[in-house]
């Protein structure tokens, strides 16, 4: 099952960063899994960080990682119920 999911999430990366992921909006944003958990996916290619906030975590910054060079940040968190008010915060470099 985690090699068919892991299979699954390199697709969808790959169908994104070519262009020809028509159906994004199944693979990032929030999502919730069999597991129970919700899994959140955003991509923010030029982020130094990105975290996700919100009622499930009484709006502490829960901390997503980066999948390799796709620019697209992941993880996955309890959400205690539907329709959790959520949101992504994101650190960016310094421009100088």
């Amino acid at each position: 099952m985690l090699v068919k999911q892991v299979t699954e999430i390199n697709d969808a990366s790959y169908l994104f960063n070519t262009g020809t992921g028509f159906n994004s909006q199944d693979y990032l944003g929030c999502h919730l899994a069999a597991t129970g958990r919700a899994v959140f996916r955003v991509w923010a290619p030029h982020a130094k960080a990105v975290a996700v906030v919100g009622d499930f975590n009484d709006w502490q910054p829960t901390r997503l990682k980066l999948l390799g060079s796709t620019g697209i940040w992941q993880g996955n968190s309890r959400v205690s119920m539907r329709g959790t008010s959520t949101n992504f915060k994101s650190q960016r470099p310094l421009v100088r």
